[in-house]
C-alpha cells in the first residue's frame, strides 16, 4: 500500500492510507501529535517512525497550535466584548421612605448593590479637621534685658559701677526666649563704662599703694 499511516495507540488500528496534503492537515489539525508514529513506504522505509522525527510533519503540528491559539485568543476577546456592556441611563426617581421592611444603611465606605429591601446609600465622610484661629502675640522683651539696660545707661552716672551688673544682666538676657536687640544695645552701652570703671578704679588703686 502506498501512502501515509499513522498509529494513535497500539490498541488503535493505524489510519490511512493519506497523501501527502492529508498528513499535513491531520497534523496542522492535532490528530497527528509529535509522539504519533507514521510509516511511508518511502519516507520511513515501510518502518514506523514517530512525527517528530520528520521536519514538514512537525512544522505543520506546530503551526496548527499557533493557529488555535490565536483563534481562542480572539473568541476569548470576542466574549468579553459582548458580555461587557454600557448600561442605559435610567431616569432617577426619589427614593421612598423607609418603612418597617424596608431599612436604610449608610455605607461611607465603597458602594454596594441593592439586596432585597435593604437601600445602600453612599455617603462621603465627614471631615475631621477642626481649624483653630490663634491670634499672634507680640513676643515681650525679657526683664533681664530691660533690668540690663537700665543699669548700663545710667550706670555712666556712677562712673561706669553700675554697669558691671548691667552688663551682666544683659548678656543673661541673650539665653532668654524674646527679642534680644534691647540686650544687645545694653552690652554696647555698658561696655564702655565697665571698662572706664576698671581703668580709674585701677589707677585710684595704684595711687593709694604708691603713697
Amino acid at each position: 500500500m502506498t501512502g501515509w499511516f499513522f498509529l494513535v495507540d497500539d490498541a488503535t488500528p493505524h489510519q490511512g492510507p493519506f497523501t501527502d496534503k492529508e498528513i499535513l492537515l491531520a497534523a496542522y489539525e492535532g490528530r497527528v501529535r509529535p509522539e504519533t508514529r507514521v510509516q511511508h513506504p518511502t519516507n520511513t522505509k515501510g518502518q514506523w517512525v514517530e512525527a517528530r522525527r520528520l521536519t514538514s510533519i512537525l512544522a505543520s503540528y506546530q503551526q496548527g497550535i499557533a493557529a488555535r491559539q490565536v483563534f481562542e485568543e480572539q473568541e476569548a476577546a470576542a466574549k468579553a466584548r459582548a458580555t461587557t456592556h454600557v448600561p442605559v441611563a435610567q431616569p432617577v426617581h426619589a427614593a421612598p421612605p423607609p418603612t418597617t421592611t424596608q431599612s436604610v444603611v449608610i455605607n461611607q465606605a465603597a458602594p454596594a448593590p441593592i439586596l432585597n429591601n435593604t437601600v445602600v446609600v453612599q455617603a462621603a465622610a465627614p471631615s475631621t479637621a477642626v481649624h483653630y484661629h490663634v491670634p499672634l502675640q507680640a513676643e515681650r522683651t525679657s526683664g533681664f534685658a530691660i533690668a540690663g539696660f537700665l543699669l548700663a545707661v545710667f550706670g555712666w552716672a556712677t562712673c561706669g559701677m553700675l554697669c558691671i551688673p548691667g552688663v551682666g544682666l544683659c548678656v543673661k538676657a541673650l539665653f532668654c526666649p524674646g527679642p534680644r536687640a534691647l540686650a544687645i544695645a545694653g552690652i554696647l552701652v555698658g561696655t564702655p563704662g565697665v571698662l572706664f570703671f576698671l581703668f580709674w578704679g585701677m589707677a585710684f588703686f595704684l595711687s593709694l599703694v604708691t603713697r
